[in-house]
């Protein structure tokens, strides 16, 4: 619906106005799906939800709002209730890419992973280019230990949207799971030109480059590390180890000091 391209500007008085409709006719279901359509545009999922409730009060069979019901209801965490609504759509919608795409996801965040790998496989059997469906089928294997099954998804997603950093740094963490370092590094240190401040990706890397045995490689990540979480004291302790590897024995003494600092009683020390 047009609805949806309006400008907060716009979006805000035909808001007002389709509240006081459903105030003076509460039984006006159609004022109760434009005021929802607008709450979605807004992001403002939780009167959405109320909104579209509104719709099936009266017209519980209004196959649009129960659909934009069951998105809403993703967006605010009740996942429970869009996969309830998901499957209801499908029986009468069973070719749409995108319900079952939507079904996959909200099965995904109800980490219910096994029910949402054929959700998502249905979802690009019927349209091979939705991106985010490879994304979230590749993390749906990965989350359930299928970690081999989960590089092909990740890989497509990227041919579709190469600036789907989501799918690289899953990427990153699915080849250290299959303990290919070199191609963890590569995923990992591409990530990292867009996220500098993110910590598991210093850690990784440096878990990789130690796999590879270049010890001297994983210092400056643990050190990068440090810099993001300074009171970190398990990569201080990490580094310390590291130093004692390499000999560097005055830096390994100052390292442990640093721990026993933020943790006079640890028992690694």
């Amino acid at each position: 619906t047009t609805i949806y391209t309006l400008s907060l500007h716009d979006a805000l008085p035909i808001s007002r106005e389709y509240s006081q409709v459903v105030q003076i006719d509460p039984k006006h279901a159609r004022a109760y799906y434009r005021l929802g359509n607008i709450h979605m545009a807004l992001k403002q999922y939780g009167q959405a939800v109320k909104a579209y409730e509104g719709v099936l009060r009266i017209q519980p069979l209004n196959k649009n709002a129960r659909e934009q019901l069951a998105i809403a209801y993703v967006h605010v965490g009740n996942y429970k209730g869009a996969v309830q609504g998901f499957q209801k759509i499908l029986k009468h919608k069973p070719k749409s890419a995108n319900l079952w795409f939507q079904l996959g996801k909200a099965h995904y965040f109800k980490n219910n992973y096994r029910e949402a790998i054929p959700a998502l496989s249905e979802s690009l059997r019927l349209n091979p280019n939705i991106a985010w469906a490879y994304f979230y089928l590749g993390e749906s294997y990965r989350k359930s230990g299928n970690y081999k099954q989960a590089t092909a998804p990740y890989l497509k997603a990227l041919s579709l949207n190469p600036e789907l950093t989501e799918a690289e740094l899953s990427l990153g963490i699915t080849y250290t799971q299959l303990h290919q370092p070199r191609h963890a590094l590569f995923y990992l240190k591409k990530v990292i030109q867009r996220d500098s401040n993110n910590i598991t990706l210093y850690t990784l890397m440096a878990k990789n480059y130690l796999r590879l045995g270049k010890h001297q490689e994983a210092i400056a990540p643990y050190k990068k590390a440090l810099e993001v979480e300074p009171n970190n004291q398990k990569i201080w302790l990490h580094l310390g180890t590291l130093y004692l590897k390499l000999k560097r024995y005055d830096d390994a003494i100052a390292t442990y000091h640093k721990v026993l600092q933020l943790s006079p009683n640890n028992p690694h020390i």
